[in-house]
């Protein structure tokens, strides 16, 4: 599935089950954070992250 969809999806529940009702404000979050740490991992620390292979 790869890095980014499965930890947006991997937050959005996570956040869901410790009580967060907004779920607007929850899906932007999620993606906010999905994008900071991808960013902080692959661009900044130069790790390789799994692309996955559903979309190919």
């Amino acid at each position: 599935m790869g890095f980014l969809p499965a930890t947006f999806v991997a937050l959005i529940v996570l956040m869901l089950l410790l009580g967060r009702r907004d779920f607007i404000l929850t899906i932007l979050l999620a993606a906010c954070l999905s994008g900071a740490i991808y960013m902080l991992f692959s661009w900044l620390l130069l790790v390789p992250l799994p692309t996955g292979s559903l979309f190919e």
